[in-house]
C-alpha cells in the first residue's frame, strides 16, 4: 500500500519537493483577467473567436474570479473593456463602478489611467475628457520610462485623442523578471507605433521571447499574451504562442468560450510530514531526485520566522532524508529541551502534541512532560484522543494517570465509534485510539470498523488515500490517510 501511495503521492509534490493536500476538487473559475490577454493574442492571429459568448458570463463568474484572485475592481472592470474589445462583443452585465486617485508615482498614474480609459472605451456614461486630461499630463512630463509611455499613449487612443510622448525612452531587453518582459513588450509596441527606443532589438527580442514561450507552464498566460506581443511587434512568427493555446485549449469554459483559471498548488511543511508520517521508509525515496531537504534547511537557518510545530517537522523531514547536520542537530536537542517538564493542559495541548510527535521521528522525545486532564466536551475530544494515543505509547510522566481520567471514554469508545454517523470527522480520530488497544475488539467490531474505513477510500486523485466523508466527489486528505494507513484496519 505504501508504495502506490508514494506514487499517488509524487503527483502532489510542488516546484521545492514539498506535499500539498488534495483538498480541492472543485472547478475552477473563468479567468477574466487571463482570458482577455489570451482573446486580444487570438485576436492578433487573425482568429475568429469561435465558441467566444462573453454575453453568457454571469454575475456568479465575475464574482467567483473576485473572490478566487481578490482582483481589485478596476483590474476585474477593466479585464471585462478588455475581452468586449478583442471579441467585438457586448457583455449583458454592468461592471462594477470605480475611482481612481492621481497617483504620485508616473508609472502607477499611467496605469491608473490605462485602466480608466479601458473602462471608458465601452462605457458611454463614463466621462472621457478628464482621464484624457490626465493621459496628456503624463505624456508632457515624459517619465516612468517605457511602460509609462505605452500606457498612456494607448489610454489617449481609447479616448479618441491624441499624445506626444516627450521623454527619453530606453529598454534594456530583459527577459529575466516578469517586470522586465513586460517592459520589453511596452518597447515593442511603442516601436511599432513609431517611437524611438534606444535598447529595441526586434531579432533579439523574437528569439527570446519564442525561447520564453516554449518553457511557459500551464496558466501563465499574462507572460504568454506579452511574449506574443513582442513577437508580433518584432514581426516574428507565433507558432510558440499557437502552441500554448493549443495546451490551454481544456481550459476553455464551453458556456462562454473563455479560459479557466489555473492553481499551481503549494505544498506545506504539514503537507510533507503527514506524507513521511504514512509513507514511512517509502517517505525517502519519494522525495530521493527533489529539493525538498535544501529547502527546508534554508528555512530552518536563514531566519524564517517558523512555528515550533513546524520547526519540529522540519527538522523530522530533514534526518529522514539525510542526517542532520550540527547546526540542526543543535535546533533538535534546543526543541526537546524547551518541552522537557512541560505541563500539558487545554490551552497549549494542541502544539505541545504535534512537536512530540515530530520529536519522536527524531527520536528526542523530552521528558517528565506532564498531562493535566481536563473535563471531555465534544469539540476537545480530537485532541483528546490524540493526547490519548500519545498516553498509550507510554510517553508522558504520567501517562496511566491520564488514561485513567479518561477510562469512561475508552471503554465504550469501540461501540460509540461504531454509532457514528457516516459523515462524523471523529471516526478516524477514535480508530486511532482503538487500533492501540486490540483487546477491546472482537470479530464483528473489526469487520464493522473496516467496513466504514473502506467506504472512505479513494478519490480523483488517488485509489489509496481516504475521505473525510463517504460522499465518492469529496477530496482525500493527507492526514485523513495517514490515520487510516496508520489505523491497520484499512489493511
Amino acid at each position: 500500500m505504501q508504495q502506490t501511495l508514494a506514487d499517488d503521492y509524487d503527483a502532489l509534490l510542488d516546484d521545492v519537493g514539498l506535499v500539498y493536500n488534495p483538498t480541492r476538487n472543485l472547478t475552477e473559475p473563468v479567468d477574466l483577467y487571463g482570458s482577455a490577454l489570451l482573446m486580444e493574442g487570438r485576436a492578433r492571429l487573425e482568429d475568429g473567436l469561435d465558441g467566444v459568448s462573453i454575453a453568457a458570463l454571469a454575475e456568479e463568474d465575475i464574482t467567483a474570479y473576485r473572490e478566487t484572485t481578490r482582483t481589485p475592481d478596476e483590474w476585474v472592470t477593466s479585464s471585462l473593456a478588455r475581452l468586449e474589445l478583442a471579441s467585438g462583443q457586448r457583455l449583458e452585465l454592468e461592471p462594477a463602478p470605480f475611482e481612481l486617485a492621481v497617483a504620485s508615482d508616473p508609472i502607477d498614474e499611467a496605469t491608473h489611467v490605462w485602466l480608466l480609459a479601458l473602462a471608458a472605451k465601452v462605457d458611454t456614461s463614463i466621462a472621457r475628457p478628464p482621464i484624457l486630461e490626465r493621459a496628456r499630463a503624463l505624456a508632457e512630463l515624459g517619465r516612468g520610462g517605457v511602460l509609462a509611455a505605452s500606457r498612456t499613449l494607448s489610454s489617449c487612443e481609447l479616448l479618441g485623442g491624441s499624445c506626444e510622448w516627450h521623454g527619453q525612452l530606453t529598454t534594456s531587453m530583459d527577459f529575466s523578471t516578469i517586470e522586465g518582459i513586460l517592459e520589453v513588450e511596452a518597447a515593442g509596441i511603442l516601436d511599432a507605433r513609431g517611437e524611438v527606443v534606444d535598447g529595441w532589438d526586434a531579432s533579439a527580442a523574437a528569439f527570446d521571447a519564442d525561447a520564453a514561450l516554449r518553457q511557459l507552464r500551464e496558466g501563465e498566460d499574462l507572460l504568454a499574451a506579452s511574449l506574443s506581443s513582442i513577437l508580433d511587434s518584432a514581426g516574428a512568427d507565433q507558432d510558440s504562442f499557437e502552441a500554448y493555446l493549443q495546451r490551454a485549449a481544456p481550459r476553455i469554459d464551453p458556456g462562454t468560450g473563455l479560459y479557466r483559471l489555473v492553481v499551481h498548488e503549494q505544498g506545506t511543511i504539514y503537507g510533507t510530514y503527514e506524507a513521511l508520517a504514512t509513507l514511512g521508509d517509502e517517505f525517502r525515496d519519494l522525495v530521493a531526485d527533489q529539493p525538498t531537504a535544501d529547502y527546508l534547511k534554508k528555512l530552518l537557518t536563514d531566519g524564517t520566522s517558523l512555528s515550533p510545530v513546524d520547526r519540529a517537522r522540519a527538522l523530522a523531514i530533514v534526518a529522514a532524508i539525510e542526517p542532520l547536520d550540527s547546526e540542526l542537530q543543535r535546533q533538535v536537542s534546543e526543541t526537546s529541551e524547551t518541552y522537557a517538564g512541560t505541563h500539558l493542559g487545554r490551552d497549549n495541548a494542541r502544539e505541545v502534541l504535534d512537536v512530540l510527535d515530530a520529536l519522536a521521528w527524531l527520536e528526542a522525545q523530552p521528558g517528565d512532560v506532564i498531562v493535566e486532564p481536563w473535563p471531555l466536551v465534544e469539540e476537545d475530544e480530537q485532541t483528546i484522543d490524540a493526547m490519548l494515543i500519545t498516553a498509550q505509547d507510554g510517553v508522558f510522566a504520567n501517562s496511566d494517570e491520564v488514561l485513567t481520567a479518561y477510562a469512561d471514554h475508552l471503554d465504550d469508545l469501540v461501540a460509540s465509534t461504531i454509532a457514528l454517523q457516516d459523515d462524523s470527522p471523529l471516526f478516524l480520530h477514535r480508530l486511532s485510539v482503538i487500533a492501540n488497544q486490540p483487546d477491546a475488539l472482537t470479530g464483528s467490531d473489526v469487520k464493522q470498523l473496516r467496513a466504514r474505513l473502506s467506504a472512505l477510500k479513494g478519490c480523483d486523485v488517488s485509489t489509496e488515500m481516504y475521505r473525510v466523508t463517504p460522499d465518492p466527489s469529496s477530496p482525500c486528505e493527507l492526514q485523513v490517510t495517514r490515520k487510516a494507513v496508520n489505523s491497520g484496519f484499512g489493511l
